[in-house]
């Protein structure tokens, strides 16, 4: 018997279309996945990498902040691709159930090698898989309504968004728990996204039937929509998009810079004042575990700013999709301006030590680890085997001397010592410095401030881009609004890059790191404000004749 044929264009209903719980439950398990891996990269890379030989092989945190953020930027800069593609030659679906394939293996390779060379591939497969799919998926969304219905597209992209960060919250609690018990580490931490991008390809599999399928247009079409309306409307949308690349460039700190903050802080919840509990009773998750304050915001925050913020907010003005966007570009601004106060208070509360190490012939290299003031009930006194960091350059008995070349915060150690034939330090904190670690409530109140303005900026930008784009190149559409991850991604790389000193300091240290970042997102927010007033919103929406609504 024939199978069914697909329907290649939306129905003319004002219902909610019927495959749209299947890219939302799709969509829920792919993020658990790369945000499941995505939010133990630094921990891994700065504390488990080790070499083919099983020997510790891991980065200072300026390498694993350039990885990482290079990592993102070419997984978005792989959207263009996948868009283009989709849009010319095979449609969303097909693109979207090949490069999941390609997904699943980068997962799979992270998870048996946790060598320098296991990490390199398995991104790269995830690279091409997951930046592949992202454009396909967010138009596939879109693709399924047409003109009856398409008032409920602001409502069921603010439900993907809420999906995107359920699968991100569950993730971010779950895998860091894996890496961290030594029952399970990096091959169950990484296998973990694995099995859950698995189970997004199927559930997306399942809901083939139920799916608008909206066919390639061909490339001579597609070459259209660069031309005439079609492309000026786009070129007025790529001028909107260049600002979102400082925004990327801040938020996605939240898997490297805050994650390295976090672990510098007291993480400690005291619990005590609970029913049953004990005195001493508390609980402290990982600095990568704090991530999770993200995802659990958005799914609080939504609602909040549908139903109650955005309504108010709208009396007082018209408020725009433009509006929405600058708005949340000052309070991105507020966001890393509280993450350099907390940073200041770090630097108080910790001392970055330094050790250079000399080898026999004369050859040096330097590592560098982090002492934190002392907590209530920790002992003054420390001993930390700091000549174990150079085990990869010599080996044991090489005949190599130690020394502490800088100490970045005297005044906290009543004495610091090393062996010169060992690189043991012992470290005695003066009794004044107890407990002056910042808490890591500062931070959560930081995402407090970041996840509010996403919620104004990303979910907005997202449907912007959408209902601008001409029908004929949505998905491309859609990547070109993704390469602004990339760009701001790389942005970050970049800096950390150039910042990097060869004795190991940087030349935006502490707080200045986050100073530099917030002044430049109150510029592009101040530059947006002139643009956006200018801009001419004009949508296109998916139907049988293709709607163009114009907007004054």
């Amino acid at each position: 018997m024939a199978s069914k044929p697909y329907l290649t264009a939306p129905t003319e209903t004002d219902k909610m279309p019927g495959g749209i719980p299947y890219i939302v439950g799709n969509e829920a398990a792919e993020r658990f996945s790369f945000y499941g891996m995505k939010a133990i990269l630094f921990v891994f890379m700065t504390k488990y990498l080790v070499n083919h030989a099983g020997v510790s092989d891991v980065m200072s945190d300026a390498e694993a902040t350039t990885y990482i953020h290079t990592f993102v930027a070419a997984t978005y800069f792989c959207s263009i691709i996948g868009g283009f593609f989709s849009d010319a030659f095979f449609g969303k679906y097909q693109i979207i159930m090949a490069l999941s394939v390609v997904y699943c293996l980068g997962h799979l390779v992270l998870a048996i090698d946790d060598t320098r060379i296991g990490l390199l591939c398995g991104l790269l497969l995830i690279v091409l898989g997951a930046g592949g799919i992202k454009p396909c998926v967010s138009a596939h969304v879109g693709d399924q309504f047409g003109s009856k219905n398409q008032y409920l597209l602001p409502r069921v992209f603010a439900w993907f968004y809420f999906s995107i960060n359920f699968g991100a919250f569950l993730s971010t609690l779950l895998t860091p728990y894996f890496l961290k018990d030594p029952r399970f580490g990096p091959h169950v931490a990484f296998g973990v996204p694995g099995v859950l991008m698995f189970l997004a390809t199927v559930v997306f599999w399942l809901g083939r039937s139920k799916f608008i399928h909206v066919p390639a247009r061909g490339l001579a079409t597609f070459t259209k929509s660069f031309q005439g309306e079609s492309g000026r409307s786009l070129a007025h949308l790529c001028l909107i998009f260049l600002f979102l690349i400082t925004f990327w460039s801040l938020f996605d700190q939240t898997a490297s810079r805050w994650v390295e903050q976090a672990g510098k802080m007291d993480k400690r919840f005291d619990l005590s004042w609970l029913p049953f509990a004990s005195e001493s009773s508390s609980i402290e998750p990982t600095e990568s575990q704090i991530q999770a304050a993200n995802p659990a915001l958005i799914l609080i925050l939504i609602p909040l700013f549908s139903y109650g913020l955005y309504p108010l907010l709208n009396r007082l003005f018209g408020l725009t999709a433009l509006r929405k966007i600058g708005i949340g570009f000052f309070v991105t601004a507020a966001a890393f301006a509280v993450s350099a106060f907390i940073e200041t208070a770090v630097q108080q509360s910790s001392s970055q030590v330094a050790i250079l190490a000399t080898a026999a012939d004369g050859t040096t290299q330097r590592k560098q680890s982090d002492f934190l003031s002392p907590r209530t009930g920790e002992d003054l006194s420390t001993v930390r085997d700091l000549g174990a960091l150079f085990a990869n350059e010599f080996a044991p008995g090489s005949g190599a001397s130690y020394a502490i070349e800088r100490n970045s915060n005297p005044a906290l150690f009543q004495q610091l010592s090393i062996d010169p034939r060992t690189g043991v330090v012992t470290a005695e904190f003066r009794s004044d410095t107890v407990n002056q670690l910042p808490h890591i409530g500062w931070q959560l109140l930081a995402y407090v401030i970041l996840t509010s303005a996403e919620i104004m900026v990303s979910i907005t930008a997202l449907e912007f881009a959408y209902t601008q784009a001409p029908n004929e190149a949505k998905s491309i559409v859609m990547s070109l609004y993704l390469l602004t991850v990339f760009f701001g991604n790389l942005f970050t790389a970049g800096v950390n890059l150039f910042i990097q000193n060869s004795d190991g300091t940087s030349k935006l240290a502490g707080a200045d790191y986050y100073w530099f970042f917030t002044g430049a997102m109150f510029i592009t927010a101040v530059l947006f404000v002139g643009v956006a007033s200018k801009y001419r919103v004009r949508s296109y929406i998916q139907g049988p004749q293709n709607v163009d609504i114009t907007e004054a």
